[in-house]
């Protein structure tokens, strides 16, 4: 199976997992926010974890089109360094 192959792609800001109504944003926002791909499965309950990771796998190969902006909201960052998930980029450290 492609990795395309487990999304809808209705316009190109708008894609989804084939056979939901979740947008794939809605994956990458917890993914972003330090959510584990487990986590993401307890609070997107209609999804698997095969297409979580598909989700994170396209993230990674079209990054460049949901690169957040510089700034990290304080919230994120709590979450991140409580969890002890905080990762510098330090791109976007320096920018």
């Amino acid at each position: 199976m492609l990795l395309e192959d487990y999304f809808d792609f209705l316009r190109p800001d708008d894609i989804r997992l084939k056979g939901h109504r979740i947008g794939i944003q809605d994956v990458i926002k917890y993914y972003l926010s330090g959510y584990s791909p487990e986590e993401i499965l307890e609070e997107l309950p209609s999804l698997n974890l095969e297409k979580i990771y598909a989700v994170i796998t396209y993230y990674w190969r079209n990054r460049a089109v949901y690169v957040p902006p510089r700034a990290v909201t304080g919230t994120t960052l709590s979450r991140m360094v409580k969890k002890r998930t905080f990762r510098i980029n330090y791109k976007t450290a320096i920018a």
